[in-house]
């Protein structure tokens, strides 16, 4: 018994003073109910949440990816061009400033919608996919953070 509070019958009412929660005798009950707590807070969030379809969530992915290749080959024509997409043959990539900010607004924008993505039940292969191109994400950002559009272009002789 903790402080009067169990009773034989089951647990009625749990009313712990300043001085019962010091006593060594409690912690461990503490201990209990603050695992029954953690235990029932987290699949309740798991309940909580609206998940899609694994057929719905691999198609939105597939789309994303589809928007963002469409994306890197506008922002990088000559990209397109040795790829076999002529579509923006009379085209050259921009390296401004502004292109280069708007470009890594695109990437954040990008990675944050391919983050909300749950991969729960995708296949291998899918989620594969998944996780490089958030890698290459996350990479392309980490370079525009370390100001790589500034470091000088040379030629090797």
């Amino acid at each position: 018994m903790v402080g009067g509070a169990l009773e034989e019958s089951g647990i009625d009412t749990l009313i712990f003073s300043c001085k019962e929660l010091l006593t060594s005798a409690s912690l461990p009950c503490m201990r209990y109910y603050k695992l029954v707590f953690a235990t029932l807070a987290m699949a309740g969030s798991g309940f909580a949440q609206d998940v899609k379809p694994v057929a719905d969530r691999t198609a939105a992915q597939n789309a994303l990816f589809d928007e963002q290749y469409e994306s890197d080959l506008r922002n990088f024509p000559e990209r397109a061009t040795s790829y076999g997409d002529y579509r923006y043959n009379d085209k050259l990539a921009d390296y401004s400033l502004a292109a280069v900010i708007q470009r890594n607004e695109t990437n954040r924008a990008f990675l944050a919608r391919l983050q909300a993505i749950p991969t729960t039940g995708f296949s291998d292969q899918d989620q594969l996919s998944h996780d490089l191109l958030i890698r290459v994400l996350q990479q392309r950002i980490a370079d525009f953070d370390l100001k790589e559009f500034e470091m000088q272009c040379r030629s090797i002789r």
